[in-house]
Parts: structure tokens; C-alpha cells; sequence
């Protein structure tokens, strides 16, 4: 690591609402010998504890004060930004530091929903109907198909805000209830065509414009009401034919192409039916939750360590050794209910369960909208056949004990 005159080489860590994996990339970022600058829009943001400088700022539009400190203070050797929601402000500081980046192109789309449809449409890669604009633009605008799904361009992530509305009056309905919220006056969203389907995700990454495949996951017992994830999510698909993954993967290398995406990890999901095979969104950023540990132990490949190789290597790791079973499944507990998640069961219980991977639970964490997911446990189990692993997520779901209280703390808790 440089120290140029006074001022440091750092790279920078995007954080929102603590998510974007900020603790394992300032453990790849040390290893390799530089220091990590957070970034977040948390005062007192706990993942500052594992980095080496952090700056508080709350995302707004006026870039220009933390720019101007960012360039008296420190040298930039690269940006890690792993939100989605943040694509808009990484932009703006890749230009406001005057930045090279290849995947700049790629960025003024992938950050907005409506973008990136728009986009699709045009080159004749998806033909879902939609619209777009503020709410209340949209509350003026007639929508000419149904169901169909109203979500926020810009701010997403656990998939907030987004509703399946069966008829005008619902969507209407929808957008009155949104404009009462006051983080949302200003928010353009879309409104989607709803497309039926089994609800899948793919994980990959782009490296000298090729896409490698590396995690195909069917969503079992999915929420289409919320477009929330059920319970599970399973790999490989059980229900996808491999004409509909060709497809998929036919779409996905033209979306590279006409981006002009160079290197990036990419998270797609979409749906597919026996007609078709659509992607719903695609993501700058590999799958949240327990995505890094299923798609670790079934390639030997770490997507953080992969999407932190991107940004700041000339060639991503060749993959550890390993011998999965043939299914690999993320078992999710999403929260409906608000209060204070408490478990019963400890972790090392879980863990301790044959071919159970890895986990998470969220002890502690306050839920306090029911807008969004709220996963509060997870844990990534395998088997060599789909009874196998059916039978341990039931088992697990049956002896996994936690309540949720009605008192409501300060969350401490970090959900990165």
C-alpha cells in the first residue's frame, strides 16, 4: 500500500441500511494489502469497527462536500459498491473523482428498473409491458394490462415496496398508500406487466464480456402476492428444462453484449413458463442472504472474493476443489410480524445437523416495516437427491424456535 504525500490509498466500501457486504470485502481488501473507506448512510454504522475510515453520508443529491473530501484525504484505488439501490451514487462519484470505469456504460442503465427495461425492449430482447415515472405521475397514467407489479426504480433491494395488483383500482389504491409515505413522494417506479411462472435467480459473473453461469436456483413456495421468496430457494432447477435455461443463457449473452458490461458479478431473476422465459431484473451484485455460501459450495468459487478479483484484479481465482452433493438449498424464515426477532435456537444447534452448510440468524434485529423482507435466519443445507433436502428444510422449519416481541430496541445488529 502507497501513502501518497499525506493522503492514503483506500478503497472504497458503499454501504445503505448496512447492507453491502462490508465486512467480508474489508477482509479481502487487508488481505491484499490496502485499507477500507466505508461509506454509509448509518450514523454509528457498527460495520465501521472492521474498517479502516468511514464517513457518514446519507445519500442525497448533492455529492459535491463529500467528493471534495474524498479527494483531500485519500487516494481512490477502487470503488466496491454491492447495492443496487447505491448504482446511482456510484455513478455520480466515478464521475464526480474522474474516474475510468469499462462498466460505465452498463451502470447508466443497471441503475434503474426502468431503465434497464426500456432498454430490453428496445433492442427486442423482452416484450413485457410497462410504464414509469413518479407516483404521481403513475396516479394519472392508465395502465392497459393486469395483474400486473408496481415496484421502485431506483430503490429496491429485500424487495420493498413492490406489489401485485389484480385491477386499476388496486394499483391506485397502491399508489395513494405509497404517496402517504414520505420516502417515496419523490421515487419513480415501475409498473410491470405480471408474468406467470416458476420464479427463478441466476448468478454469474462477466469477465472480458462473457458471462459464466454459476448459480441456476428455482424459488420453491414463492410469495407472487409480494414477490417476496419463500421459503426456499433450490439448485438446480427441479422444475426448469434445459431448453428454457439455453434460452435464459441466449438472453443473458446479449444483455452483456448490448451493455457492454466488461466485468461485473451479475444476480438475474425472472420466471419462466412453458411459453417463455423472461428476466424480470438483473443485478450488479451477487445474491444477498446465504447466496455467497450455496454458490461457494457448489463451484469452490467466493463471490465476494470473485466481485472484489473484478474490481481490482486483471483475472479472477481459479476455484477451490470441492464435492458438492447434487442439491444445494437456502432455507429462508421471513418475518411477517413487527417487533424484535428473538431465537430459541442457537446457531451452533443448526449448524451442528448433518449437511448443513452454513447460516445466519439475526438475534435481536428490530422489524419494523413489513414493506420488504425480513429474513431473519437462513441456513444453506445440501443432499444427494431433492427428497433429501426436502425432508432436512422440513426438519429444520419444525425445530427452528424464535418469537417476536412487541418491545421495540435500538437495533445494534447488522444486517451486512
Amino acid at each position: 500500500m502507497k501513502n501518497k504525500g499525506n493522503k492514503m490509498d483506500v478503497i472504497i466500501i458503499m454501504s445503505s441500511d448496512l447492507a453491502g457486504g462490508v465486512r467480508k470485502f474489508s477482509a479481502f481488501i487487508r488481505r491484499d494489502g490496502f485499507k477500507s473507506l466505508l461509506i454509509t448512510n448509518v450514523k454509528d454504522d457498527p460495520n465501521a469497527a472492521f474498517c479502516d475510515f468511514s464517513i457518514y453520508f446519507p445519500w442525497k443529491e448533492d455529492l459535491n462536500p463529500l467528493i471534495g473530501e474524498l479527494n483531500l484525504s485519500f487516494n481512490i484505488a477502487y470503488i466496491i459498491n454491492a447495492c443496487e439501490r447505491l448504482i446511482h451514487w456510484q455513478l455520480k462519484l466515478i464521475e464526480g473523482l474522474n474516474r475510468n470505469d469499462p462498466n460505465l456504460p452498463a451502470y447508466y442503465f443497471l441503475k434503474s428498473k426502468y431503465d434497464i427495461r426500456k432498454k430490453l425492449h428496445t433492442e427486442g430482447i423482452e416484450d413485457i409491458q410497462f410504464i414509469g415515472g413518479t407516483l404521481r405521475d403513475l396516479l394519472n397514467t392508465q395502465c392497459h394490462y393486469f395483474p400486473c407489479v408496481i415496484k421502485p426504480s431506483y430503490y429496491s433491494g429485500a424487495s420493498r415496496w413492490v406489489r401485485t395488483c389484480i385491477d386499476d383500482a388496486e394499483l391506485k389504491k397502491t399508489i395513494v398508500k405509497f404517496l402517504n409515505n414520505p420516502l417515496l413522494i419523490h421515487e419513480e417506479f415501475i409498473v410491470e406487466e405480471y408474468l406467470p411462472g416458476i420464479e427463478f435467480s441466476y448468478d454469474g459473473y462477466v469477465e472480458n464480456q462473457k458471462f459464466n453461469g454459476l448459480f441456476l436456483a428455482e424459488k420453491l413456495n414463492f410469495d407472487y402476492q409480494n414477490n417476496h421468496d419463500g421459503d426456499s430457494i433450490i439448485s438446480p432447477p427441479v422444475t426448469i428444462s434445459k431448453q428454457s435455461v439455453c434460452a435464459l443463457e441466449k438472453k443473458i449473452r446479449k444483455i452483456v453484449k448490448i451493455l457492454h458490461i466488461h466485468r461485473m458479478f451479475l444476480h438475474i431473476e425472472g420466471r419462466v413458463n412453458e411459453d417463455n422465459v423472461n428476466i424480470i431484473e438483473i443485478n450488479a451484485r451477487m445474491g444477498g442472504g446465504e447466496y455467497s455460501s450455496a454458490i461457494k459450495y457448489i463451484t469452490g468459487i467466493d463471490p465476494i472474493k470473485t466481485m472484489f478479483e473484478l474490481v481490482g484484479k486483471d483475472e479472477v481465482s481459479q476455484p477451490e476443489e470441492h464435492s458438492p452433493k447434487q442439491y444445494t438449498m437456502m432455507v429462508k424464515f421471513n418475518i411477517k410480524q413487527r417487533g424484535v426477532f428473538k431465537s430459541l435456537t442457537s446457531l451452533t444447534e443448526i449448524l451442528a445437523l448433518p449437511n448443513v452448510i452454513n447460516g445466519y440468524i439475526s438475534d435481536g434485529f428490530e422489524i419494523s416495516s413489513l414493506e420488504r423482507e425480513n429474513v431473519m435466519a437462513a441456513f444453506t443445507i445440501c443432499g444427494d437427491s431433492y427428497e433429501e433436502v426436502i425432508d432436512l428444510r422440513e426438519h429444520i422449519k419444525k425445530n427452528f424456535r424464535f418469537l417476536v416481541s412487541e418491545k421495540h430496541t435500538i437495533n445494534t445488529k447488522s444486517r451486512s
